[in-house]
Order: structure tokens, then C-alpha cells, then sequence
């Protein structure tokens, strides 16, 4: 394994110092102004780029180089904790982040395995590796929608999302604002979530189950809805132009379904839908994000620790993000 380090601090080898005695592991140190010219030739190696010395400028244009690799893999070392969203690292592609306390421990040879079992590197003209057939009953809708069609049955990633306590506001603010408020809010979400090729796919009155199509291997809808409750106030007032902050609640869930349309679902007989909307709708409390065990499974290892377990709901082991830590 190759590892290709970018930095321009000179004790950048003291946190390698643990896989310099490794001997399947190659290390190499670079200046990050030679970043583009080396990792042109680089192939399946590990990159990390030391972005201490970065401006913010700098930073997102070296973040958009690494995103541009096919057969390799990045990681960002941040010893000073210049990066304020680590969540838009992941969306970019990342498959680590060293912050302060890791880069004073040093990378072990643990977390690189940990590293590649998180985002692995496929061999030339194989496809990635997606999760054993047998964890789901249906075929893996894929990365995209480009092999859904409708009548089929295949496994996908659900989210519903509900705002919460609309109903009794309705006799304090009106119906009319209500609704449209609601639908204001599930045409931001619905935005939100394109770029993960989420889909609004069974509108509901105050919210709805968005349906991502699911390849087995990751599941993105995981650090997007994590990120939007964090930046839940952020997302009221700046992106919404909204004086209160809504509540909201979320539930993941991998599953299966026959796939139909958008308004063409009212005939769908599923216990995966029947079983989200219980959940939402029973179990969830307000301004909480859960998940099911297959969706949880899929939490990135560096996420883990802001979830916790909130109990057991029709025979599933229930996930919850923690909110205060």
C-alpha cells in the first residue's frame, strides 16, 4: 500500500511514525505545491494533505483536485482545525479526517484498515464491492436511478421527515400559512437532497418519505440528515428566511419496495413503508434523527460516537443521533 503525504510542516513524520515500521506500506512525503504533478502518477495509493498551511482558497481548491481521483484515495490531516464543516470533506469524497487529537496520537495501522474498509479502492475493472446479497431481500437499486424501473422490486435507503407540531399551530397562524409553509420546507429538503439523487416520492401533509437510490456500499443520506440537524438553525433563518426555528424529525431505513412514480404509489403494498411510517409517526419524538439496523450499519466510523441506542420499536433495535454530547 502507498500512502503519499502532502505537507509543509516539518513534523508532519512524527504522526506516521507508527507505519514507517510496517513493511507492506510505502510512505512518501511531498510539498503540497507538488500535489497536482504527483498524484498524476500516483495509482491505489492513500493521499493525505496536510492543509495547515492553506488558506481557505487553497484548501477547496486542493479538496477539488483529490475529488477529481479515480483509483485513489484521500484523507485531510488538520492539526490546527482550520476546517470548520469536516461533513463537506465526507460529501466530497473524503475517506478520513485527522483533526488535532488524532494527529498528536498519530496514524496507526489500524486506521488505515479502517480507512479502506470505509471507502476501498476497487482494482482496475472491477466494480466496487457492494454489501452481502443476503442482508436484503430485493436486488440493490443502484448508485443512480438509471437501472429503476417501475413495477420492480429493489432495495433502496428511505427517509421520512416530518415537521412537528404543525397541526396544533393551525388554529394559531392559520391553515393556509401552515400549508405553505410545509411545502416551503419540503421543497428546501427536497433540493437538500438532489444532489444525493434523493427523490420526494410519497408527499405527506407536513413532510414525506424521500427514497435514494441504495448501491450496498454507502449510504449518504446518513452524514447529509446528521449535518442538517446540526445546521438546523442555520437552515431556518438563512436558507428558509424564517423568524422561528421548525422542529423536525427523521427516520432512515434501508429496505425494499416495488417502485412506481411519484403519485402512483397509493396501490404499493410494502411492509418496508407501512414500517417508516410507523416509526416516524409513533415512535419518533420531536427534532430527533433515527435509524433502523440496516441503515445504521452504514454509519461512517468517525460518526459513531454521536449516535446512541433509543430503544426497540416493532422488533428493531432503534438508533438515535445524539443531540448534546
Amino acid at each position: 500500500m502507498d500512502i503519499i503525504v502532502f505537507s509543509d510542516n516539518k513534523n508532519i513524520n512524527g504522526c506516521f511514525a507508527a507505519l514507517k515500521k510496517v513493511s507492506s506500506i510505502t510512505l512518501a512525503v511531498h510539498p503540497v505545491k507538488s500535489l497536482k504533478k504527483a498524484i498524476a502518477a500516483a495509482a491505489r495509493a492513500i493521499v493525505y494533505l496536510d492543509v495547515s498551511g492553506l488558506t481557505a482558497a487553497e484548501r477547496s481548491r486542493s479538496i477539488k483536485t483529490l475529488s477529481a481521483m479515480r483509483d485513489n484515495r484521500f484523507a485531510i490531516i488538520d492539526p490546527k482545525g482550520a476546517v470548520d464543516d469536516v461533513g463537506e470533506l465526507f460529501f466530497a469524497g473524503a475517506a478520513d479526517y485527522v483533526g488535532k487529537k488524532l494527529y498528536a496520537q498519530g496514524i496507526t495501522l489500524k486506521r488505515i484498515q479502517r480507512l479502506m474498509a470505509f471507502r476501498p479502492i476497487d482494482l482496475p475493472g472491477e466494480a466496487p464491492e457492494a454489501a452481502a446479497p443476503c442482508l436484503f431481500d430485493a436486488p440493490l437499486s443502484g448508485a443512480d436511478w438509471s437501472t429503476v424501473r417501475d413495477d420492480c422490486e429493489y432495495t433502496f435507503c428511505f427517509m421520512f421527515i416530518e415537521l412537528d407540531h404543525l397541526m396544533e399551530q393551525k388554529e394559531r397562524i392559520g391553515a393556509h400559512h401552515v400549508d405553505k409553509l410545509s411545502a416551503q420546507f419540503m421543497a428546501h429538503i427536497e433540493k437538500k437532497m438532489e444532489p444525493l439523487h434523493g427523490r420526494l416520492w410519497m408527499p405527506q401533509e407536513y413532510g414525506g418519505v424521500i427514497l435514494f437510490p441504495f448501491d450496498g456500499a454507502r449510504c449518504d443520506a446518513i452524514l447529509a440528515c446528521f449535518r442538517m440537524v446540526m445546521d438546523r438553525h442555520i437552515m431556518m433563518t438563512e436558507d428558509l428566511g424564517l423568524d422561528t426555528l421548525l422542529s423536525f424529525r427523521i427516520v432512515l431505513h434501508v429496505g425494499s419496495t416495488v417502485y412506481r412514480g411519484r403519485g402512483s404509489t397509493g396501490t404499493i403494498v410494502s411492509d418496508t413503508i407501512n414500517s417508516i411510517f410507523h416509526l416516524g409517526k409513533k415512535f419518533a419524538e420531536p427534532g430527533n434523527f433515527y435509524l433502523t439496523p440496516t441503515a445504521a450499519r452504514y454509519i461512517p466510523e468517525w460518526l459513531i460516537d454521536y449516535f446512541l441506542h433509543a430503544g426497540e420499536f416493532e422488533g428493531r433495535e432503534i438508533t438515535r443521533m445524539r443531540l448534546n454530547r
